[in-house]
């Protein structure tokens, strides 16, 4: 299934991964970053709940962040599991940073894929060509009515890592 932004999809399995594809020229850097948001605030309850490059997992494994070691092909990966999430997580919001002072507009269209097992249930596919933005909120897992759904974003954040993540709580 092909999701435009806004499309949104439930999840049939526990256990989903989502795979982040691009590729990045060698001078440019992207990160990508997890946050699990509180159904009360919808913010971060401290640092344990900001998957990156440093921290790349939950206590849990609820959340594990595979980051690319190659700019071509650059992917990464965020292996979720629901079952696992803490009962008062309510969203788990899947976001890329590029490096300093460039915007995305400098590296290929990114492509998401949605899997259960081996399969692929959804894709989406992010135009990069005009965005002016630093940091991107891509998708999100997120829990309605007491089952999980995927949804595909494809929302620009102006700033960088520092302000999407005090956007967050961080």
């Amino acid at each position: 299934m092909q999701l435009i932004a806004g499309g949104n999809i439930a999840l049939a399995s526990e256990v989903v991964e989502i795979l982040i594809k691009t590729s990045i020229p060698n001078q440019l850097e992207v990160d990508c970053t997890a946050y699990l948001l509180a159904q009360s605030t919808q913010k971060v309850r401290g640092d344990q709940d900001m998957i990156f490059y440093g921290q790349t997992q939950t206590r849990n494994q609820s959340v594990l962040l595979v980051q690319s070691d190659s700019n071509d092909p650059y992917l990464s990966k965020f292996k979720i599991n629901t079952a696992l999430i803490d009962p008062q997580i309510q969203k788990v919001t899947l976001c890329a940073t590029i490096s300093e002072p460039n915007n995305f507009s400098r590296i290929s269209p990114i492509h998401i894929e949605l899997l259960s097992g081996t399969q692929t249930i959804a894709n989406a596919l992010i135009q990069t060509q005009s965005k002016t933005e630093k940091a991107l909120i891509l998708a999100e897992v997120y829990k309605h009515n007491d089952k999980w759904k995927f949804r595909f974003i494809d929302q620009g954040f102006n700033g960088g890592l520092k302000p999407l993540a005090e956007n967050f709580g961080v």
